[in-house]
């Protein structure tokens, strides 16, 4: 039996916890104090549970969230919302500082977004580092320009770096992949190999051969340069990167004599740069691949 406060008389029963003259229907009720006797109401926004399991959470203050969740382990949920489908169950999940959204059924994961130390991250197809989903991944900007139908045109996918204030450098668009290591479990590692500068300037991932070293050279990056050797008219590249499909540039970097590229001959592994005539001093060459 709940009981109006100060009228201990009010219901027929024989309870002893007290609660509001009124309340809002469906509202949860929640304990005032600590006694465990006394039932309280809401000044505004009364969340609620209707007759058919349907709750209503809402607050109007923009500091305040109207949901507050904490505890749980690290690594689970904190809450999950699943929506099954016939063979599917679609579904999103908090966890601790991320927002996924999954397949709980099929065990896919689409799309995971969370903080991890010094960077902000977002999976497509990966709940974890070490947990993947096993298929390819897609980005698309929206299908269809306007309504679908007979040669309609997609849109635009805008990628872009932060934006600076004033006269402040805005940032650039950084491409990453991950670097082999020995065969094991370890987790690669991944180093920037192109970046989209906030000038527009293309940088690429490469190695510069110092002046004074001359000749073969083992660079496996897809741009760098090589020196020639006065006299020389061929120059052998090793490149891991390089196949006999391979389209390699190249271009001479110094103001030489008589140095002028003829050809470069792409091969299994490796590349060979090569001049119409003998350097006549030592020769700076520029060379990137594309494959």
């Amino acid at each position: 039996m709940l009981k109006a406060p100060g009228n201990p008389t009010t219901g027929g029963g024989a309870g002893d916890v007290s609660g509001p003259a009124s309340s809002v229907d469906n509202a949860i009720a929640r304990f005032g104090g600590t006694t465990g006797k006394l039932i309280q109401g809401y000044t505004a926004n009364s969340p609620t549970i209707n007759d058919t399991g349907e709750m209503s959470i809402g607050y109007s203050a923009a500091t305040t969230p109207p949901l507050s969740v904490t505890g749980g382990a690290s690594g689970t949920d904190l809450i999950r919302l699943i929506r099954p489908t016939t063979g599917l169950t679609y579904g999103w999940s908090l966890a601790g500082g991320g927002l996924a959204f999954n397949d709980v059924t099929a065990g896919f994961i689409p799309c995971n977004i969370f903080a991890d130390v010094g960077v902000n991250q977002v999976y497509l197809g990966q709940k974890l580092k070490t947990i993947a989903d096993t298929r390819p991944s897609l980005l698309s900007a929206t299908t269809f320009g306007t309504t679908a139908g007979t040669d309609v045109a997609g849109n635009d996918l805008r990628i872009q770096g932060g934006l600076g204030t004033g006269s402040g450098l805005s940032g650039g668009i950084s491409f990453r992949t991950g670097d082999p290591l020995a065969s094991g479990t370890t987790t690669q590692t991944s180093t920037e190999k192109l970046r989209l500068g906030a000038d527009g300037k293309i940088t690429v991932l490469g190695t510069n051969t110092a002046a004074g070293t001359t000749g073969a050279r083992t660079i496996n990056r897809a741009s760098g340069t090589v020196n020639f050797a006065a006299g020389a008219t061929s120059l052998v590249v090793t490149n891991a990167l390089c196949t006999t499909a391979s389209i390699v540039f190249a271009t001479v970097r110094t103001n030489d004599v008589t140095a002028v590229i003829k050809n470069v001959v792409p091969a299994a592994g490796s590349f060979t740069i090569n001049l119409a005539s003998a350097a006549t001093a030592e020769t700076s060459v520029g060379f990137l691949i594309i494959n």
